[in-house]
């Protein structure tokens, strides 16, 4: 007889949603808590900067350092932004005493510095604070609470608001060793923080998330599913990896599905059959994904990354294709479709940014962002 199964769906598929296991990130969570248990003896922590293509989970990872940063000390406040920042150190951290210590008004600053005088018999704090003075009163907030400062997408920031942040993390962080910046963004954000003009490029840690690896695979699906009293066939499980590609939103999306499909057969174990079952489902939201990636790309351009795919398939099937490489087999595929291989280098860059392949920071070869979709691509460029 079938005992009933659970009623809540423990899969989150969505952008920055927290999954109910967060297999395969120990280290870099490890390394987060390690640098907040700094901030909160005021030792003046680098900067971390999580780097990896989309879906592979930078924003489920900055959403866990809020969460767990008041846990290690509560007096560490929390501030996350998401987007574009300003492009100057006191504009930025006027934004922070406006949002986070609420200090919304010039004469409140000057107040906290104090910067004012006499006036009629009054005390009046009526000077207009210069960006040295917004600075110095952020750097006097945070000598009483450590700041956690996050920046989400940062990679949509230009090079002078990236340059100006982290000049903003050395000032607050000469005077009070409490300030711990954290990034997360996708691949371009490199080229963007190297053209930035800070002196901070040896001084940060960085994290490069990636797919995850078939052990760490098969974590996302099991352990959610055995807290809720599931368990999953072998050969179920073993096609769900195959699948999915180590992508972790891939996971989530079959992760739901099957959930969902098994509760509504009343049972607790999932079988292949279920996995067949729901394949049109996850395949629907999959496309989805694989659409609007392929609409970054015209017809002409995708004729020819398709054509550059092929051209590396050996050597990123054997993890040596390295940029030189790709740019190599980019010029080639140029020169023989266009006649000229003039925008080679902007190709390939495009190629980088868009993930299809990218480059882990501190390493020469180049990954798949997301393997199924170079397969997708293939696909649709027979057809044009």
């Amino acid at each position: 007889m079938a005992s009933n199964p659970p009623g809540e769906n423990p899969f989150t598929p969505g952008s920055g949603r927290m999954p109910p296991h967060l297999a395969g990130r120990e280290h870099e969570q490890a390394v987060i808590s390690d640098f907040t248990g700094e901030l909160s003896r005021s030792k003046a922590p680098q900067a971390i900067i999580m780097v990896g293509p989309r879906g592979c989970g930078k924003t489920v990872l900055s959403n866990w350092c809020r969460e767990a940063a008041p846990g290690i000390d509560s007096k560490i406040r929390v501030k996350k932004f998401k987007g574009k920042l300003p492009n100057e150190e006191a504009l930025i951290a006027r934004e922070l005493l406006d949002q986070l210590f609420d200090l919304r008004r010039p004469d409140e600053v000057t107040t906290r510095l104090g910067v004012g005088g006499f006036v009629g018999g009054e005390t009046r704090y009526d000077l207009k604070p210069t960006g040295q003075m917004i600075i110095n009163a952020l750097i006097a907030e945070c000598r009483r609470s450590p700041l956690l400062l996050i920046v989400d997408e940062a990679a949509e920031n230009s090079r002078e608001s990236l340059g100006e942040l982290f000049n903003l993390h050395q000032d607050v962080n000469a005077e009070t060793g409490n300030l711990l910046l954290v990034l997360a963004g996708t691949p371009n954000v490199v080229q963007v923080l190297r053209s930035a003009g800070a002196t901070f490029m040896n001084r940060n840690k960085v994290l490069n998330i990636g797919l995850l690896d078939e052990n760490e695979s098969r974590e996302a699906i099991t352990v959610p599913l055995a807290e809720t009293g599931m368990a999953i066939d072998k050969a179920a499980l073993d096609q769900v990896i195959a699948e999915s590609h180590g992508y972790p939103h891939f996971l989530q999306l079959w992760g739901r599905a099957l959930f969902n499909e098994s509760a509504r057969k009343n049972r607790q174990k999932i079988l292949l059959e279920d996995v067949h079952g729901v394949a049109g489902e996850v395949a629907n939201d999959k496309n989805i994904i694989y659409s609007d990636r392929y609409a970054e790309w015209s017809g002409q351009d995708i004729k020819i990354l398709a054509e550059v795919l092929s051209r590396t398939r050996e050597r990123r099937q054997s993890g040596q294709l390295a940029k030189a490489n790709l740019a190599e087999a980019v010029a080639l595929t140029l020169e023989e479709i266009e006649g000229t291989s003039s925008r080679a280098e902007a190709f390939t860059e495009k190629i980088l940014a868009t993930a299809c392949l990218w480059q882990p920071w501190g390493q020469d070869r180049l990954v798949s962002g997301l393997p199924s979709f170079i397969d997708y691509i293939l696909q649709m460029s027979d057809s044009i």
